[in-house]
């Protein structure tokens, strides 16, 4: 109910209090790079929340982002200017309304909007949702185990004779992903492609500036 909503917002007094604030607006005019962390654990037990709140928090933040965007990015797409999205989690977003998600996925492109979403498992979003996911441009699918995601995700890598079968999803080794793509606005056959293994290539750490360790 939007009144338990309202309750966990404000519990987050700490949030909407701090002394300097930056609206999605400038953020966007600044085409700044920013990370924001809704994690319910924080590493420190005084400072952690309860998952509801981090979840109302999220799709608030997500929300009026959507609301910024429309405002202030209309047109974005011809002036090759664009406003990137990324989630490690998707269904901390879209937990229980799939409003903003089909929005980015059927109106994002012309306001210049890119959105890369991850889930962990595809049947823990809404049908919405996953309609909306599984509609973006490129889609790259890992290990599932579940037998009925991976009859559906094998019925959408199929196309003409390029056919896809359960089993490809299920026995895909580590590090292994399935990729289907548009290359100038036209679908390109899905393909197997190997991913680097990110976190055991120290070279790649040291490219980027952080320790092992602390990526770890």
């Amino acid at each position: 109910a939007p009144r338990n909503k309202v309750k966990n917002l404000l519990s987050m007094e700490q949030w909407w209090s701090r002394e300097k604030q930056v609206s999605w607006a400038q953020l966007i005019e600044h085409n700044a790079s920013v990370v924001i962390n809704t994690a319910a654990f924080s590493g420190d037990e005084t400072a952690n929340v309860n998952e509801e709140t981090t979840q109302a928090m999220s799709q608030f933040l997500l929300y009026s982002l959507k609301q910024s965007i429309e405002r202030h990015c209309d047109g974005n797409a011809y002036r090759n200017k664009w406003v990137s999205i990324f989630s490690d989690e998707l269904s901390m977003l879209a937990s229980e309304s799939s409003d903003v998600i089909t929005w980015l996925q059927d109106k994002g492109r012309s306001y210049g909007v890119i959105c890369v979403f991850a889930s962990q498992r595809i049947e823990q979003l809404d049908l919405d949702v996953q309609k909306a996911v599984l509609g973006f441009g490129t889609l790259v699918v890992l290990n599932q185990l579940d037998v009925t995601v991976a009859k559906k995700i094998a019925e959408l890598l199929s196309l003409g004779t390029n056919t896809w079968a359960d089993a490809d999803i299920i026995n895909l080794e580590p590090r292994h992903a399935i990729i289907r793509t548009l290359l100038d606005d036209r679908s390109v056959p899905p393909f197997n492609a190997k991913v680097d293994d990110y976190f055991g290539d120290y070279d790649f750490a040291t490219m980027n500036g952080y320790e092992m360790g602390m990526a770890a």
